[in-house]
């Protein structure tokens, strides 16, 4: 009989995890299409924006802060709102989530910004020895195209999936070794896009200069 070391144990408990995480956007998907209002990516086009793509040979990206790569003022002046915090914290999951969230001001109790960030580098090792890494979040999030419009200019890839609480919902960006997801409640889906991308870009900025 095969005899499981703790870490073996402790491997198939994270696998399982993920796998569960991966199948519910499995589940949901089956579901047939839904009306998804696209929106042109040249909305809030950005002009001065780099190509993450493109970021060649890098040492891994440092976990950093989600909410030290945002501007409080520039969410709340795209919002028209009186923001005065913001939250962060890490997500209890083997991925290392970190996330920056601004609670609604008629609601503390709900989200009117949300951005998480998932960094190589702070997966749990046992992970990312089984192959398992922010491309593999990222496709776990990525809904059948009727639920998605597909971001051609940013990071290596994009997609937006409209505004919601579905796992697929906001602004999700595959960028070297960083994965983000952005959402933003707003009642207006235009809006939520462009300050969603705005934010990305702010944040892609920070993590990857010229």
């Amino acid at each position: 009989m095969m005899n499981l070391s703790s870490s073996n144990f402790r491997f198939v408990g994270i696998l399982s995890l993920l796998l569960i995480v991966v199948a519910i956007v499995v589940l949901m998907n089956l579901g047939g299409e839904n009306d998804v209002s696209r929106i042109s990516s040249a909305q809030g086009g950005d002009a001065f924006l780099q190509s993450f793509s493109a970021l060649g040979n890098r040492d891994a990206t440092t976990v950093t802060d989600p909410c030290t790569l945002i501007s409080l003022n520039q969410i709340a002046e795209e919002l028209e709102l009186s923001l005065e915090d913001a939250e962060t914290g890490v997500v209890g999951n083997p991925m290392g989530e970190r996330y920056c969230r601004i609670s609604n001001p008629d609601d503390q109790d709900t989200d009117l910004f949300y951005l998480s960030m998932v960094f190589n580098s702070a997966i749990d090792p046992i992970v990312i020895e089984n192959n398992f890494n922010v491309e593999n979040w990222y496709g776990s999030r990525k809904a059948s195209p009727e639920l998605i419009q597909i971001i051609d200019d940013l990071g290596n890839e994009a997609f937006w999936g409209g505004s919601g609480n579905e796992l697929w919902n906001g602004l999700h960006i595959l960028v070297y070794d960083v994965y983000l997801n952005v959402n933003v409640y707003s009642g207006n889906e235009k809006v939520d896009y462009r300050v969603a991308r705005e934010v990305a870009v702010t944040v892609m900025e920070e993590l990857f200069p010229p």
